[in-house]
């Protein structure tokens, strides 16, 4: 709602919209916290029901799917993350034999952006 410090041109006045529509004031309820996905509220004073349930459908999928990934996941101490495979499924003959390993006798997918992009160790 406010980025900036306090008198930043970051800011804006209280009462004015934010940008993804939500109200900055309610004389009832506290405003919805910023920011919002774009598309569930407009105009500061309209709630779309029908882009929200499809925003929620989308976020529970991602949920399970996250889920998963941390579940299955392993990162080896040469920082290598390792997807662990479902016994039963079947790899997709499109798959390079470089992205597949096995470790501790099962297999597994390198997730090679996870390895790239993870967080500095503190």
């Amino acid at each position: 709602m406010y980025p900036g410090p306090e008198n930043s041109g970051y800011n804006h006045r209280q009462g004015y919209i934010c940008a993804d529509g939500a109200r900055q004031v309610s004389k009832n309820d506290l405003p919805p916290p910023w920011p919002q996905l774009p598309g569930i509220f407009s105009e500061g004073k309209h709630f779309h029901p029908c882009a929200f349930l499809e925003t929620v459908k989308q976020i529970y999928e991602q949920e399970a799917f996250v889920r998963m990934l941390l579940d299955r996941s392993t990162t080896l101490e040469s920082g290598t993350v390792l997807f662990k495979l479902y016994e039963d499924v079947e790899v997709g003959t499109s798959t390079s034999d470089g992205l597949m390993t096995v470790h501790g006798d099962i297999k597994h997918v390198r997730v090679e952006y996870l390895q790239e992009h993870r967080p500095p160790s503190s």
